[in-house]
């Protein structure tokens, strides 16, 4: 996952800082920002997807994984 991806996703989702504050802070559009946490979320959701497949319950949380066999390193 590139860094600034990475980056962006720990400042929203994990600092939670505001979308509104953070687009100002990078000095873009609020709805480009947004753009951008979609599309960040969808490459980390690839990462995890090419990695593991995940058991979930019926409310979708996560309650074990398997490591794929392949070669892709993360």
């Amino acid at each position: 996952m590139p860094h600034e991806d990475a980056e962006l996703l720990k400042a929203i989702d994990l600092n939670r800082e505001s979308q509104k504050a953070y687009a100002e802070a990078l000095g873009i559009s609020y709805p480009t920002l947004k753009s951008r946490v979609q599309k960040s979320r969808t490459l980390l959701k690839q990462v995890f997807d090419d990695c593991c497949h995940f058991e979930r319950d019926r409310r979708g949380s996560i309650y074990e994984y398997k490591r794929k066999n392949n070669d892709t390193q993360w």
